[in-house]
């Protein structure tokens, strides 16, 4: 089964795909597991603005902190 959600939710998306896909002006510039997403410094300038990662502290995924 597939399912396409769009989420301006960073840490939700983080949790509950597999797979995401970060679109910027349409065009989809990255695309990866949150943990290979999140190490990137891609996501932090698709957002214009600094990421800080850490693993969640319940769930085996990236969270973000700011």
């Amino acid at each position: 089964m597939t399912v396409i959600l769009v989420l301006h939710d960073l840490n939700l998306a983080s949790r509950y795909a597999d797979r995401l896909y970060f679109l910027k002006q349409g065009e989809m510039v990255l695309t990866g597991t949150p943990w290979q997403c999140f190490e990137s410094e891609q996501v932090a300038k698709i957002y214009q603005y600094p990421l800080t990662v850490i693993e969640h502290p319940e769930h085996a995924c990236p969270l973000i902190v700011t």
